[in-house]
């Protein structure tokens, strides 16, 4: 038996190994025209990213026009970079928390496929994911870096090889700037000078790296200071720097109020940026004093918004997400555009980078890897939209400071950013967004001592802990019953609904929640269904899976507090078998991997310990104990206590997976009951949902039903259809299972009255209204398309369960395109056979294609309306024809089911047990 590693968030990924070469082909494709192939050496690449930088330079001033903070801040060498490049005016981050963003920046992806690395605290490097830097360096770069590039998390910067490429010898008084400068003024060093001194820091560490590279060997340079990150010397934006705080009045952010401690809090941030900038500098001047500078990118950008503010760090409004991006091309690619200084309008996101920066460098991107390259965009010297498809952008947050929430779950959001909204969905609404007050409930009674304002000021945790410290938090709380300054703090600090919708065009700074105005509810069930779409295809846990994986140990609990414990399988769940009779389980669990002393402590009987504890091993058993799958041993142990792994387990159950240490074989934990068997995934309208006029139980304790969150007997009505009477489907897992001898699991889906028309992707046209007009808009020129919520429902099933993870899809519709005239609707909603059979076909390849396998499809006869209108020739041929498609084949004969079988068009007791019949056999066929 053999067992293969597995990541959540990552299961479909497997395959897209498998046509990495048809990456590089389409990758090389593109490259061939691409301008720096004109150049005769790859270009060295200076990535400037600071922490907690928002999008504050200079230089945006122009682009977002008068009346923001851009107004008052100065960073000439950033503007510099823009003027010979180009600026992005609408680049967001992933992830407005520092490590999830740096996940998604150095993988390309989003960071929800990041396992324990889609977190803050407790985040643990997932070994599994691409990490450009260390792409750059198997392709012959020499890697470098200064300071922070993905942490906090363990191992320290792991995705650019961890300290071994460090050169911060120098010093690092860069990321206390304003406490370092103010210090050695108040000893008596001149401003300039002590300013001087720490950039001579930053100039010797980038000196030390360029002298330790071979000759004409290509870079990559990570400059990571932390000085904008809080904390900042108090009124150090003023004194250091000049920036008056006065000067902000009617330009502070309108979701914060306009009073001198805020303005004095901004003044001191924008100082940051501003000693940021100048460290920038004097890295560009020693690139161009070593005649680096030409063939040298320079990129400039942030991890997300500032902290310490409403709005800001750890929310996906703009000011928490939007963030710089300035690029400065090498010089002959300069040469090659035809204006330097342009405006990019397109929504671009820092996932993009990983795969830009590759692009330059002439090395192929991963083929796991969503982000799209940014190269056109930065070498056509045009300013607008280059890429009109770059309309949205998506964001989200699981879990930033682990015990906010008085425990160690997630405040989970996720958001979809356009140029003209911003939708959010906030999946737990009933938890604080930044963390518990602590000093009072909901109520605003008293339940502890209300923190100070110094403590407020200076310590994150005092209250509110996802907030930074800052005179702005205090502010906020120690005025927080003033009637004019309360519904500032309710927006920063108060429970929110579960969606939010902000028009852009009206609401900028998105104040007003449109989320329940009827006028805007065709837009919020667009963006939804667009965002979802995208969090499916990407296979977001939160979305697919119902966020189990997030919500389970030791994701929801302390690393230290997490118990030996299996967690995969569920209890009842069923993992396809395939043809020579095996499956692959999924197996995933808590383990007690111990630490190693430090130091002199790190004996050779702990060290033993240590090395013991990472061996361990699986068996299979039955529910008798037979041993189905002996000891195997376990190939990776993650560093982060979770086990995710596949092993291969022969057809049958129910079993259990036990799981234990070689040092201590006597311990061991074990699993839920799973099976291997055959799943099959019910889709349709109501008679493959629960509208049958009796409900019915499996007979076999092996036929099971999944909601998409758990497994559960097979018992009426079915979970995850609509209805909640009775359905074919235990009586059908009964006939199966005592054919095949193996469990029998089922996923239902369908949803009455529904047309083929409504279960099409999202923006699907077409020019006849369903039905009943539901799961679609009708568009400005009287045409409708698709809302993609049914397709959404379909596809979250199956890229939950990966490719080959199911027997077929089960679909029995029909009745809601057929003869419509006949049944009494009006004749403008009836479409033709041949509409229903490319619809068919529509919607088969596109799920296909969202499964990234060729899911089977079993395809019923169903017409049915009455006695009087039995079947419709037209649409049965329309059905027949589908099976003209690889892998489609004929389900039952359901209109041979007449007026004895039903309850109107709906089965009855007897009819449900025929149409069971009628689907094994049509099953057993093939």
């Amino acid at each position: 038996m053999r067992t293969e590693s597995f990541v959540p968030g990552l299961s479909h990924l497997n395959m897209l190994k498998h046509i990495s070469f048809f990456a590089f082909i389409s990758w090389l494709s593109g490259a061939l025209a691409f301008p720096i192939h004109a150049q005769e050496n790859q270009p060295n690449i200076v990535f400037l990213f600071a922490d907690d930088l928002g999008r504050y330079a200079s230089c945006y001033a122009k682009a977002d026009g008068p009346g923001t903070l851009n107004d008052i801040v100065r960073t000439p060498h950033i503007d510099q970079i823009a003027q010979n490049g180009v600026i992005f005016r609408n680049a967001f981050v992933n992830a407005p928390s520092c490590t999830p963003c740096r996940t998604s920046l150095c993988s390309g992806q989003p960071f929800w496929r990041g396992a324990s690395a889609s977190v803050l605290q407790g985040a643990r490097w997932n070994h599994q994911l691409p990490a450009f830097p260390l792409m750059l360096q198997q392709n012959g770069y020499a890697l470098g870096k200064a300071f922070k590039v993905w942490s906090p998390g363990t191992p320290v910067d792991a995705p650019i090889g961890g300290n071994k490429f460090a050169f911060q010898k120098r010093g690092g008084r860069i990321n206390q700037y304003s406490q370092n400068v103010t210090k050695l003024v108040k000893e008596g060093t001149p401003r300039d000078e002590a300013h001087q001194g720490i950039m001579a820091e930053v100039r010797g560490n980038f000196e030390d790296f360029l002298a330790a590279q071979k000759e004409g060997q290509p870079f990559f340079f990570w400059y990571g200071p932390t000085n904008v990150h809080r904390t900042w010397e108090k009124g150090s934006g003023k004194a250091l720097w000049g920036i008056e705080p006065d000067l902000l009045q009617g330009k502070v952010p309108p979701f914060l109020p306009d009073v001198p401690e805020i303005r004095e809090d901004l003044a001191d941030y924008l100082g940051e940026v501003q000693a940021f900038d100048a460290s920038i500098g004097v890295i560009v001047e020693v690139l161009h004093e070593k005649g680096l500078l030409d063939n040298t990118i320079l990129i400039v950008s942030g991890d997300h918004g500032a902290p310490g503010f409403t709005n800001g760090k750890c929310n996906l409004y703009d000011f928490g997400c939007q963030v710089p991006l300035v690029i400065q091309p090498t010089a002959a690619i300069r040469e090659g555009m035809a204006q330097k200084g342009v405006v990019v309008d397109d929504l671009v996101s820092l996932t993009d980078l990983a795969p830009t920066i590759l692009e330059f460098a002439r090395v192929a991107p991963d083929a796991t890897m969503t982000g799209k390259s940014l190269v056109q965009q930065i070498t056509l010297g045009k300013s607008g939209v280059i890429d009109p498809s770059r309309s949205a952008v998506t964001m989200g947050r699981e879990r930033h400071v682990a015990g906010v929430q008085g425990d160690f779950s997630h405040y989970p959001q996720r958001a979809i950013r356009t140029n003209d909204f911003l939708y959010v969905v906030n999946f737990a609404p009933d938890r604080w967004p930044l963390g518990r007050p602590v000093f009072e409930d909901e109520n605003g009674k008293s339940l502890a001592a209300e923190p100070t304002v110094e403590q407020l000021t200076n310590n994150t945790y005092a209250a509110f802990a996802d907030m930074d410290a800052s005179p702005a938090k205090a502010y906020l709380v120690q005025h927080r019953n003033e009637p004019a300054i309360r519904p500032y703090y309710d927006r920063a600090f108060a429970k929110r609904p579960a969606e939010e919708l902000y028009d852009l065009k009206k609401d900028k700074s998105q104040l007003h929640n449109v989320a329940n105005d009827e006028a805007y509810a065709e837009t919020k069930a667009r963006l939804r269904s667009q965002l979802m779409e995208q969090l499916i295809v990407t296979n977001d846990p939160r979305v697919v899976g119902g966020g189990w994986y997030f919500e389970n140990p030791p994701m929801s609990r302390a690393p230290d507090a997490v118990n030996f414990a299996v967690h995969r399988p569920l209890k009842y769940e069923i993992f396809q078998r395939n043809n020579l009779g095996v499956g692959e389980v999924l197996l995933q669990g808590a383990l007690p991997i111990p630490e190693v002393p430090a130091g002199r402590a790190a004996n050779d009987a702990a060290k033993n310990k240590a090395k013991a504890f990472t061996q361990w091993e699986v068996r299979v058993v039955t529910t008798d104990g037979k041993v189905a799958m002996d000891w195997t041993l376990i190939p990776t142990v993650p560093i982060d206590r979770y086990l995710h792994t596949k092993i291969t387990v022969p057809q049958g159950g129910w079993y259990h997976a036990e799981i234990r240490n070689k040092l201590e074989p006597q311990e061991f934990v074990r699993s839920e009951l799973f099976g291997v068997g055959d799943v099959y995934l019910v889709a349709g309208q109501s008679n493959s949902a629960n509208y049958g006029s009796v409900r019915t139980t499996a007979l076999s304790d092996k036929v099971t039903a999944f909601d998409g969150r758990k497994w559960q007997p097979a018992a009426d009505p079915q979970p995850g259809a609509a209805g909640d009477q009775g359905s074919f489907i235990p009586t059908l897992g009964d006939l199966l299972y005592e054919r095949e001898k193996v469990p029998i699991g089922f996923a239902s889906i369908g949803v009455g009255g529904t047309s083929v028309r409504e279960w099409l992707p999202r923006g699907s046209r077409f020019e006849r209204q369903p039905t009943t007009g539901a799961n679609c808009w009708k568009c400005s020129d009287g045409g409708f398309e698709s809302t993609g919520s049914l397709f959404n429902r379909l596809s979250e099933r199956l890229v939950y369960f990966g490719p080959s993870g199911i027997k077929a899809v089960l679909w029995h519709q029909g009745e809601s395109d057929a003869g419509q005239a006949r049944g009494g609707y009006p004749p403008d909603r009836q479409i033709t056979g041949k509409d229903y059979r490319q619809y068919m076909e529509t919607l088969i390849l596109q799920s296909r294609k969202v499964a990234r396998w060729d899911v089977p499809w079993f395809v019923a006869l169903a017409t049915y309306h009455s006695e009087a209108d039995a079947s419709d020739d037209e649409f049965r041929q329309a059905q027949k024809s589908v099976t003209e498609l690889e892998k489609v084949y004929l389900g039952p004969d359901s209109d041979a089911l007449r007026a004895e079988f039903r309850d109107g068009v709906h089965f009855n007791e007897r009819g449900l047990k025929a149409h069971a019949k009628l689907w094994s056999e049509a099953i057993e066929s093939k």
